[in-house]
């Protein structure tokens, strides 16, 4: 069954990451599930040459944009940067790698029937990295699972509000814990990249966490300020 609404669909390459491999096929399979769509690529200025070299094969693939972004633009503002550009009545953002590997066009269609956002999860967690997202899901405002894919579909409404928010960039990567937003998992079999890839994104994740959770932080240091206050007095 085909798609009626407009769907985006927005591949956003990571600091390692650019075109991804089979990108003709990936469109055409969109173009024959979905009746009204786009595909928005998003890559680092270090890929205008590749894109050049592509040009006229890259001309050839419909309802196509391709946004080239500073190479130190981190992996969050990107995702940002093509949510705010789809047009779309539902907006599905990925990355090269799962792009290839999950139906897209299965996220859109669950985003539309229930009018939430639908995230991508692993069956299982990745334990190697659980002390890490462990302590990131305590001190953050966010829920941080290894289960998590970096796909997730918003409807147009979702996507609106997230957008109005200083901390979209990470809203569109993890589920906030105090959130109007309702998010759906969608269980999926999808295996990640090589370890030197994750290991480029976990100071990303640091610094977006860290930047988005800081009235949290400063709720704290008022708490404990008050206790030694308190103590202090007694």
């Amino acid at each position: 069954m085909t798609i009626e609404h407009l769907a985006s669909f927005c591949i956003v390459g990571d600091r390692d990451e650019g075109l991804p491999d089979g990108l003709t096929a990936l469109v055409t399979r969109l173009a024959e599930e979905n009746l009204h769509y786009e595909v928005l690529l998003v890559v680092g200025e270090s890929w205008r040459s590749t894109l050049d070299e592509a040009g006229q094969k890259l001309a050839a693939l419909p309802n196509l944009r391709i946004l080239i972004v500073a190479d130190g633009t981190s992996p969050y503002r990107r995702r940002r940067i093509a949510a705010a550009e789809a047009l779309g009545d539902v907006v599905v953002v990925t990355d090269p790698v799962e792009a290839m590997r999950l139906g897209l066009t299965d996220f859109a269609r669950e985003a539309l029937v229930n009018g939430r956002i639908i995230m991508g999860a692993r069956p299982r967690a990745r334990t190697s990295f659980l002390p890490l997202h462990g302590a990131l899901r305590l001190l953050t405002g966010y829920r941080v699972d290894t289960r998590d894919l970096r796909t997730l579909s918003l409807p147009r409404t979702s996507l609106t509000r997230l957008l109005a928010r200083p901390t979209a960039g990470i809203d569109l990567r993890f589920e906030a814990k105090r959130t109007p937003e309702r998010y759906l998992r969608k269980i999926v079999e999808a295996s990640g990249p090589g370890d030197r890839l994750l290991r480029s994104r976990r100071v990303d994740l640091l610094v977006e966490l860290m930047s988005a959770s800081g009235p949290r932080f400063l709720k704290g240091f008022a708490l404990v300020a008050l206790m030694t206050l308190a103590a202090a007095m007694a």
